[in-house]
């Protein structure tokens, strides 16, 4: 699940105000609580009492249903799943999104070792290792199990690999809570400590693959991650980088990482050096240059000092590399309150039963994933939002916004079309896909459509397919542009996850085919069996 514009991310570090980590998971509760389907839970004490019922196995008083919502009391993970069965939400969604959004030192402890336990890890262990289908649930226990016993032997000792591996080729093209039960899996293996050298070669081995079609994801899962050999990986990129999309999930990373303290002084320097080459070189992508300047906007006191003249005149030369250097967000203050203010405002006025004139904590996450130059925090809003009933709100309110935007404000129109790829609803693929076919619009605009639609709900036509693919690829005197390859390379990864294999087959097969569009098939085609049928919708 990951187009190259940085559609998604590792964990951040959620910041302490407003709505840190606990006040966000008591306000995903509430919210869901208040204004899901069944009206009857929005009594408080009448929802407390059906907890007995639920793997608590005691009813609560209101007082705490108060204090879970308000990040007063910590919330286990029986008490999201207890939420979980009582309001009919999908399985896991609240555990997985709570879990992408803790720190990541203070991750949750690993799976009691009783006997059930033993059992379920073994037989998990065993499905994954024939080829069986291994649903997110599964990942979690597995790798739930396995991090509860540190000293486990597993022979033979490739078999930590090649459960690295396959678990990586799922979370690349899985979506939704899929995806965040599969990342967190990684996350898992990352703290066991024969699973981490594993995780770290096989992202290593993926990102230097010319033939990969997903950089982002792998490379962003090392955000996290504080060993040397992953911070190895990421400079190699940055500075020699397998392809553009590679580059800039290094970037995208290295924004991130910067602020976990994983960079030596050298290293530091060597950031700020490229970041600064990159804002002044010859048009990069506007992701990176929004990576790059988000980095030195964090290294400024630091080793960037000496960069201030030429940090001066990028931000001259381009507005969203100014709005970042200055406040970390790529839209001056008024105009991003003026966005917010409009989404907020038609959400909050659409919820099914009264109670709330305004949502602070909603308007704080539309601003993350509409305005933070670092592609992870985007996406954990996203998929916070995703989790409550105002995904369907917010979806049709940022379709309306996409139309005022998509010409005069690429940054804001790359950033909702990610955006919607999350929380978006079928209806808003109409305009997607003219976007795709449109001409007059900025290419990145485009290019985000384009890969915006694999995990976008719903469906395209045939037809859509092969017209999209004509107009990216149409004969220039000098080619298709780098965008117009990575727009192509976008609709066939959403060939891909709709799985039509027959036009995979012919894309891959025509001799006069662009040769970055046959690859690209080719790597759906040879994806595993087991890893297609453990993430299909």
């Amino acid at each position: 699940m990951a187009p190259p514009q940085a559609r998604r991310g590792r964990r951040p570090q959620p910041p302490a105000v407003p709505g840190g980590y606990q006040a966000r998971v008591g306000w995903l509760l509430r919210i869901n609580r208040l204004y899901g389907r069944d009206e009857s839970a929005s009594i408080a004490a009448d929802f407390g009492r059906r907890f007995g019922g639920t793997g608590l196995q005691r009813p609560v008083g209101e007082p705490t249903i108060s204090r879970w919502e308000t990040g007063r009391r910590p919330v286990s993970h029986v008490v999201l799943r207890g939420y979980e069965d009582l309001l009919g939400l999908p399985a896991q969604i609240l555990v997985a999104v709570a879990d992408a959004a803790r720190p990541v030192d203070d991750g949750p402890g690993p799976a009691s070792r009783d006997a059930g336990t033993e059992q379920r890890t073994e037989d998990l262990l065993y499905q994954a290792v024939d080829g069986a289908v291994m649903a997110g649930g599964d990942w979690t226990d597995l790798t739930g199990g396995l991090l509860a016993a540190p000293r486990i032997v597993l022979f033979p000792r490739d078999t930590w690999s090649g459960l690295a591996e396959r678990l990586l080729a799922e979370m690349v093209i899985a979506e939704s809570t899929g995806w965040l039960q599969r990342i967190e899996a990684l996350q898992r293996l990352l703290r066991h400590p024969h699973g981490r050298p594993a995780v770290i070669r096989a992202v290593g081995d993926l990102i230097r693959d010319g033939t990969n079609q997903v950089f982002v994801d792998p490379l962003t899962l090392l955000e996290s991650v504080g060993h040397p050999e992953a911070t190895g990986h990421l400079l190699r990129q940055i500075a020699d980088p397998t392809n553009e999309h590679a580059r800039r999930g290094a970037w995208c990373s290295a924004a991130e990482k910067i602020r976990r303290g994983h960079f030596s002084p050298a290293e530091l320097n060597f950031l700020s050096r490229q970041a600064t080459d990159l804002l002044t070189g010859e048009a990069p992508h506007p992701g990176c240059r929004v990576a790059a300047a988000e980095l030195l906007r964090q290294t400024r006191g630091d080793v960037a000092s000496k960069f201030t003249g030429v940090l001066r005149k990028a931000a001259d030369d381009d507005a969203v590399t100014r709005h970042v250097l200055r406040r970390g967000r790529m839209a001056a203050a008024e105009a991003a309150a003026t966005v917010i203010e409009r989404l907020a405002g038609h959400a909050v006025s659409r919820l099914p039963r009264e109670g709330l004139a305004e949502d602070p904590l909603l308007e704080v996450l539309l601003d993350e994933m509409l305005f933070h130059p670092q592609v992870s925090r985007r996406l954990l809003a996203a998929q916070f939002i995703e989790a409550t009933p105002y995904r369907p709100l917010i979806a049709g309110a940022l379709v309306a916004e996409l139309g005022r935007c998509s010409a005069s404000s690429p940054a804001l129109a790359c950033a909702i079309l990610q955006a919607l790829s999350t929380v978006g609803d079928p209806e808003a693929r109409t305009l997607v896909q003219k976007l795709v076919l449109a001409t007059g619009i900025p290419p990145e605009v485009t290019e985000a459509a384009a890969w915006s639609l694999g995990h976008l709900r719903g469906e395209s036509p045939v037809a859509f397919w092969s017209t999209a693919l004509a107009r990216q690829l149409g004969n220039t005197p000098v080619g298709p542009s780098a965008l117009s390859l990575s727009s192509a390379r976008g609709l066939v990864y959403g060939l891909g996850v709709s799985r039509n294999t027959a036009m995979l087959r012919r894309l891959s097969s025509s001799a006069a085919g662009e040769p970055a569009v046959r690859t690209a098939a080719a790597w759906w085609l040879r994806t595993p069996r087991a890893v297609l049928d453990s993430t299909g919708r």
